[in-house]
């Protein structure tokens, strides 16, 4: 499929829209003739718990208790400037508020003794400022509070009656009365049920994990991991001081410590298939030498192979290069079936209106008198700014239509058996074979056009074969070899950069190609070739996110990888016999898409680069999903593809892989709607909460906090949320991407304030490019300033997360490279009260200096502020937010300091700023879709804050930890 129009050139080559996430790519170690010694050279190189009520409060609870009391405010809603609030140490103080129409023009709310401001809210009208809730695109609004608590009552906040058809909180709030929850305490110490029982993960300091390594960090398996194959994959870090002339040593360990494998490796992965694990525990570790001498040994870390993991076996290097040699070309034509089998099926079933695409496709590449030579369009146009990535792009997608015309002529020619297809293929494929290794299409000048151009020259060495003249045979195949070289050179520095998105693709497209020509005698090295890059390929996929199938390098570019990933998938399978979709980095992939986009367009993504790319499951569900859902067999996954009816009778061509597997899988799996309404991908740093997943108009909160940190096509957002209310964006990661680093890009598309996340002292954030900032800069492409899922919880009425992203909120010294601390602590939890649709966001912050804390929320449209409340609305679909806890005010802006170079409209945004500095922030968000007139109670004491809805069980948020169903 071709890559949507919109993806964006990395000017400098480092990451491109058709990046895929799960390719790999690897290097070192030379190779030899006999395949068997290239096999060894691969090996070589290449939870939530019951607690009683009482329960003791977190250490990090009490050691702060004393020292961060005086500055907490109690809980003069959202804003108090110069308040003179009582913040006398340990007091409770919580106050309470009538309920008002959310839309009221008023600037006032009537008060009694329990007042939720205690006072008189006050819209200032002066100097620019709207009263009321008006806001306009120029201009700003801002509304301050002042007033003194009144200490142990409770607050709450209401809007507007509800309307027909609203959920009522009583039925559940008597509902859980007569169940009794029972308290569960969500510890902040990781996501349930990801590591091995009674394993507690260490946080190492080796070289591993050692700080000055933190970007090109790899760590497969983590400490006390979960694997679900007995054929595990492992990579780690690659220290700067290591000397490379000396072997990595590895060392397997059985569950009483005892070495049962040592292996001598150049490259600091391994693919163990050589072997099966039985299940059970086991641990590893690695020693390297250093450039004086010094053996240093890693760690020891430890996992566990679960029972079942059988089934999952990854094949080995030399039984993927036998099965590829073994099989006749063309090599994606199943065994024993014939083109007219494949026929009959394509032109019978629901692709046949893609098959009759196909075959235009062909007609249309015969009926073309000239043929394309880039080279003569391209060279010499701009090769910089906007107009360089466009032009780059341009270059990608005519290699992409060059190769899809050969491919198609070459594979009509034998469905129809009509030789006029065939002989205009080779032309084509001759052609090709003639430009310029050199030119525009080059590994250098444009490597997504170099990985298409000997892809094509790999495709029809097999499916022309028999149809090439020993001559031309050579030609192509001399082409190829080059074109490879080119890419294969660079696929050691995944050693040292192994995120190189760009090196990962080409490994994976290499690893395609290979499969294409193993066993060629005119390229007898594809052999040994292809067992190199398999193994760097296997010890690649699932680097964005992990064994959870997640993807944490942007929603937009994990979309981006379903254009070839299923499809080398399907090659593999084809090709070898060998099926990798049982693997869960593979079989839990389709989820991923499911939990972050609805069956629909028109959402923007949650997170990362090309957020505003608004058709991501159209482009790319009737082609790269489908195919993936035919592997794993999944049936969620199946209903999701479905969901459109133009995927389920699409009328576009698709790769011939589609039309072979046909006669593999007779039928398709049986669709079942997800049941789930919530997922959790840790190591990709993720989670989505849904009103119900299956529902196109659902309602979600999004969630970040990743070790990808703000790297690549991540954004500096860790901790951030979006959320969209009945399949409307309200809150968004605002900015655009118009390429890569463009001005825009580096300074406001990635910058933590223009996300819904913590700054301070004004809008300074994650990853900020020196060690003591006074503004906000442009964040640092690093996983230094990272975060991580430290909760997850689900009860069907209550979905809750956190993550702590205490290391994104640090400056690094732009000569040095060292990072600094900005916060001593950022801790933030979400959750979702499914019934009363309601949102509560807690943060908790700590610094040695103190900070002006600030909470950002970013709109589509302008934002309006009722008193304190600020009111956020996309066409049907509105909210109210509320900020509980410090005193200070809220404003509302619009647009950027750098416009979008494309020209795109302006966001906005509304900003709560604490009136006064302080070494601690403790709030608490209150978003209410529909600006529903629910009570939501609010007891604030210190860092810990309580909140009930409609009278049901609270939620306690104590720093690190939470209490659902809180006494």
């Amino acid at each position: 499929m071709k890559s949507p129009s919109n993806l964006r050139l990395h000017p400098l080559s480092l990451v491109l829209a058709t990046c895929t996430a799960v390719s790999a790519c690897g290097g070192g170690g030379g190779n030899t003739d006999n395949l068997e010694k290239s096999m060894a050279a691969v090996g070589v190189n290449g939870q939530a718990s019951a607690v009683a009520d009482g329960s003791p409060a977190s250490a990090d609870s009490t050691a702060s208790a004393a020292s961060d009391a005086a500055s907490s405010t109690a809980i003069s809603k959202t804003t108090a400037a110069n308040s003179k609030a009582d913040s006398s140490a340990g007091a409770s103080q919580t106050s309470t508020t009538a309920a008002k129409p959310a839309n009221t023009a008023s600037a006032s709310t009537s008060s009694s003794s329990n007042s939720l401001l205690a006072g008189t809210a006050q819209a200032n009208a002066s100097k620019g400022v709207a009263t009321g809730g008006g806001s306009t695109s120029s201009g700003q609004v801002s509304a301050t509070v002042s007033g003194s608590p009144i200490a142990n009552s409770t607050q709450s906040v209401s809007g507007p009656a509800p309307t027909s058809g609203t959920v009522s909180a009583n039925n559940m709030a008597a509902t859980a009365a007569s169940s009794t929850p029972q308290p569960i305490r969500l510890a902040g110490t990781g996501v349930p049920g990801m590591s091995a029982d009674a394993c507690t993960e260490t946080a190492n300091q080796d070289f591993v994990e050692a700080p000055d390594v933190w970007t090109a960090k790899r760590l497969v398996p983590k400490d006390c991991a979960i694997l679900r194959t007995p054929t595990p994959v492992f990579a780690w870090s690659q220290p700067a001081n290591r000397d490379t002339s000396k072997p990595w040593t590895f060392v397997l360990l059985d569950s009483k410590g005892g070495a049962i494998e040592t292996r001598s490796l150049g490259v600091p992965r391994l693919l163990l298939s050589s072997r099966s694990l039985p299940a059970g525990r086991y641990a590893w570790n690695v020693s390297y030498v250093d450039r004086g001498g010094k053996t240093r040994t890693s760690d020891t870390r430890r996992f566990e192979v679960a029972a079942g993991s059988e089934k999952n076996t990854l094949p080995t290097p030399f039984a993927v290069v036998a099965a590829a040699t073994a099989k006749a070309h063309p090599r994606l034509l199943p065994t024993g079936t014939g083109f007219g089998t494949i026929v009959t099926l394509a032109t019978n079933g629901e692709l046949k209106d893609s098959y009759a695409a196909f075959v235009k496709r062909a007609e249309t590449a015969l009926a073309q008198t000239t043929i394309y030579n880039p080279d003569a369009k391209f060279k010499g146009t701009a090769a910089s700014g906007l107009a360089g990535a466009q032009n780059g792009m341009l270059i990608v997608h005519a290699a992409e239509d060059e190769r899809n015309a050969i491919e198609a002529l070459a594979y009509v020619g034998k469905l129809k058996n009509d030789s006029r297809y065939t002989n205009a293929a080779v032309t084509r494929l001759l052609a090709m074979a003639a430009w310029d290794s050199n030119g525009v299409t080059s590994e250098t000048n444009q490597d997504q056009a170099n990985r298409e151009v000997f892809l094509a020259l790999a495709q029809g060495l097999d499916f022309l074969d028999g149809k090439l003249t020993t001559a031309q045979s050579a030609t192509v195949t001399d082409a190829l070899k080059i074109r490879l070289q080119q890419a294969t050179s660079r696929f050691s520095a995944l050693d040292t950069a192994p995120y190189n998105s760009h090196v990962l693709t080409a490994v994976a497209y290499a690893t395609e190609a290979l499969l294409y020509t193993a066993g060629n005698p005119s390229f007898p090295e594809a052999k040994t070739l292809l067992a190199q890059v398999y193994e760097t390929w296997m010890t690649h996929i699932g680097i964005w996110g992990g064994a959870d199938g997640g993807f944490g390098n942007g929603t937009a570019y994990g979309w981006y990888t379903l254009s070839s990933l299923p499809r080398q998938l399907a090659i593999l399978k084809l090709c070898t016999g060998l099926n990798l979709a049982n693997w869960q980095p593979i079989a839990k992939m389709g989820d991923q898409f499911m939990a972050m986009t609805p069956p629909t367009d028109g959402l923007r993504g949650a997170f990362g680069d090309d957020a505003e790319v608004l058709n991501n499951y159209t482009s790319n569900s009737f082609d790269g999903y489908r195919m993936l859902a035919g592997l794993t067999r999944d049936s969620a996954q199946e209903w999701y593809w479905r969901q459109s009816a133009t995927n389920v009778q699409t009328k576009y061509a698709l790769p011939p892989a589609h039309y072979m597997l046909l006669a593999l899988d007779s039928s398709r799996p049986t669709p079942v709607k997800p049941s789930r309404n919530s997922f959790v991908f840790e190591d990709a740093g993720l989670v989505a909460m849904h009103s119900a997943t299956a529902d196109p108009l659902r309602s979600s909160l999004y969630f970040r906090s990743s070790s990808l940190g703000s790297f690549n096509h991540s954004h500096a957002d860790n901790n951030a949320f979006t959320y969209v209310s009945k399949g409307k964006d309200l809150l968004i990661s605002a900015g655009y991407y118009p390429y890569y680093e463009s001005p825009h890009h580096a300074l406001v598309g990635r910058a933590t304030r223009f996300k819904n996340a913590l700054t301070f002292d004004g809008g300074i954030g994650q990853a900020e490019p020196s060690k003591a900032p006074t503004a906000p800069g442009k964040p640092v492409f690093a996983t230094e300033a990272r975060g991580r899922i430290t909760n997850y919880f689900d009860d069907g009425v209550w979905a809750a997360t956190s993550g702590d992203a205490s290391l994104a909120y640090r400056g690094r010294d732009p000569s040095a490279l060292t990072w600094t601390p900005l916060l001593t602590n950022a801790i933030r939890s979400v959750a979702m009260n499914r019934s009363e649709r309601v949102v509560l966001i807690y943060d908790w912050a700590t610094s040695a200096t103190p900070r002006k804390w600030e909470l950002n929320f970013q709109s589509l449209a302008a934002p309006t502020l009722n008193a304190t409340t600020i009111n956020v609305s996309n066409g049907s679909a509105k909210a109210c937010i509320d900020v509980y806890g410090p005193s200070g005010n809220i404003s509302t802006a619009s647009g950027f300091p750098i416009a979008p170079e494309n020209g795109a409209p302006n966001h906005f945004r509304a900003i709560f700023k604490a009136g006064s500095a302080s070494t601690q922030l403790a709030s608490l968000t209150v978003i209410r879709e529909d600006c529903r007139s629910v009570p939501v109670s609010v007891n604030v004491s210190g860092a810990v804050i309580k909140a009930s809805i409609n009278g049901g069980p609270a939620v306690s948020f104590d720093q690190k930890t939470v209490t659902m169903y809180a006494p």
